[in-house]
C-alpha cells in the first residue's frame, strides 16, 4: 500500500491482513520504489498524490523494468477526473477507485488479482 493517508492505510491494511495477506506500506513514492524492488509484491495499491514520487510515476518506472512491469497496479485516490483516468489508462492501470472506498471491494479485487498465486503456492 502506497499512501500518506494513515487512516486509509490502516483500514486497508486491517482488511487485507484479516484475509491473510502480508501488507507492506510506504508513505511516499521513493520509499515505495525501494520496497517494490526488494520484495516484488503480488499487487500494488497506490494513491496518486504522494510525496516525492507520485503514483503515476511509480507505475511508469515499474513498467520500464522487466521484473515489475506485470505487477497489478490499483489506484485508490482522492483524485479522479477525466485527465487522471485517461493518464491511468495510458499506463495500463485497469482499476481506479475513488476514495472513500469499501474495504471489501478492495479485498475482492486483490483476491482476484492474486488468485493464481495463492492457488499454486507461488
Amino acid at each position: 500500500i502506497v499512501d500518506s493517508d494513515e487512516i486509509s492505510v490502516e483500514v486497508l491494511k486491517t482488511a487485507l491482513e484479516n484475509n491473510e495477506y502480508t501488507v507492506l506500506m510506504a508513505e511516499d513514492g521513493s520509499k515505495a520504489l525501494e520496497m517494490i524492488e526488494k520484495s516484488l509484491p503480488a499487487v500494488i495499491i497506490s494513491e496518486i498524490m504522494l510525496p516525492k514520487t507520485d503514483g503515476f510515476m511509480i507505475r511508469k518506472i515499474l513498467l520500464s523494468k522487466s521484473n515489475s512491469k506485470n505487477i497489478p497496479f490499483i489506484i485508490l485516490s482522492n483524485l479522479k477526473n477525466e485527465e487522471s483516468v485517461i493518464r491511468a489508462a495510458s499506463l495500463g492501470i485497469e482499476i481506479y477507485i475513488k476514495k472513500p472506498f469499501m474495504p471489501a471491494e478492495i479485498v475482492g479485487i486483490v483476491k482476484n488479482k492474486t488468485k493464481g498465486e495463492r492457488d499454486y503456492g507461488r
